[in-house]
Order: structure tokens, then sequence, then C-alpha cells
């Protein structure tokens, strides 16, 4: 293998010659020739064009200069002998400046020296674009420049960076090559809603054949965050209903325009944008927010989040609650006081449990006070077990010549159940009169309830209720008389009230002529919504231009709903303002003829009730009206006399079922007649098969010299009546 370096060592080989002339010695020589071969560094390539200067170190003027050839060689002839300094030169590979070398005279051996390629690496003008914080600057260019001898590929790599949308050159195009000595316009396209707040940073990288540029890119993000909550609590878990509370910790930016909570059946993660119900909250100046939840199912575990919402979408709160509700509610009576020792301030309070609950309840007791409605806050006396049935607690330390008043409680879900209220006195002198809390209040009526603490002395004569829709009714306006004396609670329930409307009643004695006041208590009758639901649609009652639907009024209302039916529309979410078909207002399931619709269309349809101007609507169905079939009558075929036999002539009849239609066909075949078109009177012959296609019938026995008409058919059964098809009328006549 030949070396690529030039050696500094000169070999010479003297060659003695003896003439066997005359004996003369010939000349010595003062000039030598040599030839350079030039390679390439690490290949077997010769290179041309390659630059040749020789540098005598004995006469400085000559400089012998050329160039090497398309094979790479070069050779200089008749160069003065002597030592001389070699310098090499060729665009994109290194020089070679060092090289010495001796010529000494005739042909010197031939020199071969490599030169080694220059690595070439792309460049970018400028390396720095800085987008600031200018939002409507989302472009910017830079130069992509070969600095050297060859042409070059090269591509952009990737990013991941979010808010780097493009970096392409003005084709689009992120990679393609770049010829030697030539530069390309590029530009970088930014997103600035993608960019986090402040300084944003990132270099892109552009790869050619022997190595890496780097452009360094800046951006300012404008101030851009998700709102931050917190859900702080879920309180007062019913059966199907509960509150849930919120707090707003940071507002984002932009600021937020929505916040709530979302929940489900299912866990609900941190990032979840679906799979929940999302319920919004009434927006106000407060950081902390609530929503009451209704329509909860019983017994069920729910998963809480709170939500913000701005600009940026909706960022779910990091916390989150689970909560179950009751199954079923714990109810709790309280019973007359019983042993009241006014001497000793002692007195029995009695309860009862009379549902347990699910799950079941963590605490009853009492509560008592000498205001009124007393609750847990009041003095509390706790009862241990969590049983059904009768329960009491000796209460001691009461105070003479004061009525007290006695609620039982039982605590279920972290909510408090209360009985009614009962009094009683330590002073039994007077009667007492106690006014506890309305029950079974509906739209237009209401049980009030009170009780006699003592009966003092006179007896009093008489009791009852007093009630208005002002407050602090008297016995002068409305008045109810309840019978018995004696103490203890007594009740009466009142109809004929006025829906949504609050009243003020008091329990009231009359005692020596004079009226004796319970304190006044106050309901409201409130409304009982209507709720309708829509009943599917059976197959068998959908037709080409008709069906029958069926909903249900599962609750008149109070006040009772107006009008009722069903609306449908071609269009989901049909309202009363598209099509309707009124029903009947009663709570039995009724069906309404939907007619004059469209064949072969998809119609929505929910059932409906006005109830006080309003409007509700059930939940939405639809179904998709039938598709007629079509049958045509094709030319009959085969019509012969094979026996030559009068009226025994024969032919075979032909039809096509273009499409089967919905519901399908049920049969198909023909009618035929010598009197006229068959489709109301003809002879009828059916071909087995119901499905598309043609299809044929043979018929022998036919009259001679006869004119028949024929007419192809199909059956199909819609909403319960079987209907025929028919094609076109075909005749053919037979011979003589």
């Amino acid at each position: 293998m030949k070396t690529r370096i030039l050696s500094l060592f000169v070999l010479v080989v003297s060659t003695f010659v003896f003439l066997s002339c005359e004996g003369d010695t010939p000349p010595e020589k003062t000039v030598g020739n040599i030839t350079f071969v030039i390679t390439e560094e690490n290949t077997p390539q010769t290179l041309s064009g390659v630059s040749i200067q020789l540098y005598s170190d004995n006469d400085p003027s000559v400089t012998p200069t050329d160039r090497t050839d398309n094979s790479g060689r070069c050779t200089f002839s008749n160069i003065p002998i002597g030592t001389y300094h070699l310098s090499l030169s060729k665009p994109g590979y290194e020089s070679k400046n060092d090289l010495t070398l001796r010529i000494y005279g005739g042909d010197n051996p031939y020199k071969e020296i490599s030169l080694k390629r220059i690595t070439t690496e792309l460049t970018i003008a400028p390396t720095v674009l800085d987008f600031g914080n200018n939002e409507s600057v989302v472009q910017k260019a830079f130069s992509l420049v070969n600095p050297n001898y060859e042409d070059l590929t090269w591509a952009v790599l990737d990013t991941d960076v979010p808010w780097i949308v493009s970096v392409c050159d003005k084709d689009g195009k992120k990679s393609g090559t770049i010829k030697y000595n030539q530069e390309i316009a590029m530009s970088v396209t930014i997103n600035r809603d993608a960019l986090a707040n402040g300084n944003n940073e990132s270099t892109i990288v552009i790869l050619s054949d022997y190595g890496r540029a780097e452009l360094y890119v800046t951006a300012v993000g404008a101030d851009r965050r998700y709102p931050i909550t917190e859900l702080t609590e879920v309180s007062e878990i019913d059966m199907q209903t509960a509150i849930f509370k919120g707090k707003v910790l940071s507002i984002g930016a932009p600021e937020y325009e929505e916040r709530g909570f979302v929940y489900s059946t299912s866990s609900i993660a941190e990032d979840a944008t679906d799979g929940f119900t999302k319920i919004p909250a009434e927006m106000n100046s407060e950081d902390s927010f609530y929503v009451a939840v209704n329509g909860l199912n019983k017994g069920t575990t729910y998963y809480v989040r709170a939500y913000g919402k701005n600009a940026l979408g909706l960022k779910l709160s990091n916390t989150y609650k689970t909560f179950t509700t009751m199954a079923s509610r714990t109810s709790v009576s309280t019973q007359p006081v019983k042993q009241v020792d006014v001497v000793n301030g002692k007195a029995q309070f009695n309860g009862t449990i009379t549902e347990i609950g699910s799950p079941i309840y963590s605490e009853k007791g009492f509560c008592y006070n000498t205001a009124g409605e007393p609750t847990i806050s009041d003095t509390k006396c706790t009862v241990s077990g969590t049983s059904g049935g009768d329960y009491y607690y000796l209460c001691a330390g009461l105070a003479t010549n004061t009525t007290y008043y006695v609620r039982a409680y039982a605590i279920q879900n972290n909510k408090v159940y209360y009985g009614t209220s009962v009094a009683f006195s330590t002073d039994m002198s007077t009667t007492s009169v106690f006014t506890s809390s309305a029950t079974n209040v509906t739209p237009s009526s209401a049980t009030l309830n009170g009780s006699i603490v003592k009966v003092g002395s006179p007896i009093y004569s008489e009791k009852g209720f007093c009630y208005s829709t002002a407050p602090n009714p008297t016995i002068n306006s409305t008045k109810k008389l309840v019978g018995g004396t004696g103490e203890g609670n007594f009740s009466l329930n009142i109809t004929g009230l006025d829906y949504n409307t609050t009243y003020y009643y008091k329990a009231y004695a009359i005692q020596n002529g004079e009226p004796i006041y319970g304190a006044e208590v106050n309901f409201n009758t409130g409304t009982t919504p209507a709720v309708v639901q829509t009943e599917s649609v059976k197959s068998d009652d959908i037709g080409y231009n008709d069906t029958e639907v069926s909903f249900r009024i599962t609750n008149i209302g109070n006040p009772m709903c107006t009008e009722a039916g069903i609306c449908y529309s071609i269009y989901p979410n049909p309202t009363i303002s598209s099509n309707k078909v009124k029903g009947n207002i009663n709570t039995y399931s009724q069906s309404i003829e939907l007619t004059g619709l469209r064949e072969n269309t998809t119609y929505y349809f929910r059932a409906y009730v006005i109830q006080n101007g309003e409007t509700q609507y059930s939940s939405e169905l639809n179904f998709t009206t039938g598709t007629r079939p079509s049958v045509s009558t094709l030319s009959h075929s085969n019509l012969s006399n094979p026996y030559g036999l009068i009226n025994m002539w024969e032919v075979q009849l032909n039809g096509c079922v273009n499409s089967v239609g919905n519901p399908t066909i049920k049969s198909r075949g023909f009618k035929y007649s010598t009197s006229g078109d068959p489709e109301s009177g003809g002879t009828t012959v059916s071909v087995s098969g119901s499905t598309s296609g043609n299809f044929s019938k043979s018929l022998s026995g036919l009259k001679s010299n006869t004119t028949y008409y024929v007419r192809a058919f199909v059956s199909v059964k819609v909403r319960g009546i079987t209907e025929y098809v028919y094609g076109d009328l075909h005749t053919f006549t037979t011979g003589n």
C-alpha cells in the first residue's frame, strides 16, 4: 500500500554507467523532472485541479506552479536541482504548506500525496430569533447558509415544543438539498396561545451531512392560567339530594367564566373531559359557591369534583369527595313527656325510631329549650343504641315555673332528623299551648299540629288552630276547632289550600273566655310538578306514512296540568312549536295516531305536559317510517300450444322484485284475468320466495284466441294489514 503522506526523504539511486567509448565523462545534469500524484485521504480517488507550487531555497525567484490533470497527476520538468518547499491547495480540502523535497538531476521518483476533505457544515443567520411579547408577531425568518464547496442535504429535527408550529422553507418543506455557497430562506411559526406565562425558550436543530446547526428561539407568553377551584364539602345528603360546596382559589387568566361541580357514579380523574354530569353554580362576587343537587339515585355512591372554566377550557379541582345517598330515610317521632316532677325538676322524654333508615342512623336522643322548636345546638341528651322502636331519657335539673320544648332527633349520614316539638311545663297554674310544625304538606292541604302542655285552672273550654296567609293569625282569622280536653298533642288536616302559598298558623286554647296562643309557625304549600314519559314505538305499529305512539302522565301535578300530548319532528329535540297532537289528561297509558308522515324518514318524538303555563318534556325517542316495496311485470315468454289442442295454451309469466322494502315482503306472484285489469278481481298465482330479483310462473290450460291481462305483485303486512303492490299491466293473446 502506497503511503499518502509526502516523505521528506528522497531516495537517490545512483547508477554508474561505464561507457565503452573513447573514455569521455558525460556532463553533469543540472535540472531534474518529477511527477506528483495527488489522492483523497482514506479513499483511492485521485484529485484533479490541485494547485501545486514549489519554492526554491537557493533561488526565491524560482516558483514553478501547476495543477493536476484529470488523472490527478502533475509533472514538473527541467527544474533546477536543489531543495524545495511544497504547497498544495484545492477548494474543499485542507491545504498543505509544510512539505520539503529535493530535486536531483534527471528523472526523480514520482511522489504521491493525499489531501483531507474539509468537513462542510451549514450555518444559520441569525442564530437567535426573539418573538418578544407582541401578540401579532407569530412568524420570523432566518437563512440557512452552505458556505462550503459541495451540496448538502438538510432536515429540521422534529421538536415536541407545543408552541412551535412549524420550521420550514418558503414551500413548507422541512428537508431538502442546499447547493454549495448558496442560502435558503426559512421561517419559524409559533402559536402564542400555547406559550407558557413569561419567557419561553427552545433550540431548533437542523441536521446536515456533516453536522448540525442550532437556532435559538425565544418568546414571551401572556399570562394564561386555568382557574383553580377546591371542593370543600358535600352536605345535606339525602336519598336523592345533596349540597355541593366549593371555593375559587385562583380566578385564572383570563378570569373564569363558569364554575360548578361534576359528579359521577365512577371515579373522575383530575384530567377527565367526559364521563360525568356537569352542573354550573351561580356566578357572583363571592369566592365560595354551592349547588343543591337533586335527582340522585337512592343508596348510590358518587364522586364529586369542583371545576372552573375560562377561555383555556374546563379545569377540575385536584380535590374530590365521595358520598353515598341514603337508600331510606331515618324517621323519628316525639312522644308526650311523662313523669314531670316539678319539685325535683325531672321529666321523662319519650321518642320512637319509626324507621332506622339505610345507612342506619348513627345517633339518637332529645334536644330541648325554653324558646320553642329546639335543635341539637340547644341542650342535647344522647341515648345509646341504633335500633328501632321506643326510647326515653330521664332529664334532671329542670327549673320551676318554666315551659320547656322537647324534640326527639336522630342523625343519619351527618343530617339531623327531628320529630315534632312537644311542650311541657313545670308550672301547673294556667293553660299552656304549643304549636308544632306542620306535616303532610301538599300543594292543597296540610296537617296542623299542636299540644296542650297543661290544661290550666279553670280548664280550657276550646282548642284548635287559626291560620291565615298573613303573619300573626288570630281566632278572628280562619279558625278550626279540634274536639277533646286534657293535655297532649292534637292535630287537624286542612284542605282547599292555594298552591305555592305561605300559610301562618297557631295552636290555641280558650281559657276563661280568653284565647291563649302557641307560637306562630308557617309552611309553604309549594307545587307538585307534572311528569310525563314517552313509551317506545312497536315496529308493528309503524306504517309508511303513519304510526301509533304512546305516552303516560305519571303525575298530573298540582296545580293539575292543562294539556298533554306528543310533539314530533324530523329533527332532534322536537317542541310543541314543531308538530304536536294533543292527548287526554289522565294517568293511563294512551296512544296517539301520527299521520301525514314521510316515507322512509326518521322522526323524533317526545311527550309533553303544560302545567301552570310551563311546558315539560319527557326524554326523546325516535322511529323510522317504512319503505314501500317495488315490483315490475316483465314480458311473458314461452307462449305455445305444444299439443295443438283447443284451450290448451301454455305461457310463462315473468316478474321482478326491485326492492323488498321495509317491512320486507311476505309473498310474491301474479294476478291475471281475461276481462281487463286483474288488480281488483283476477286469478292469483303465488311464487315462493321473498327476496329481490326475478321470479316466474308457468300457466297451462289457457283458452285459445283469448287476450290475458297480467300484473306481477308482492304483498307486505303493514300495521297488521296485508297490502298488495302491483307491477305494470301486461297483456298477451293466445292463438286459434
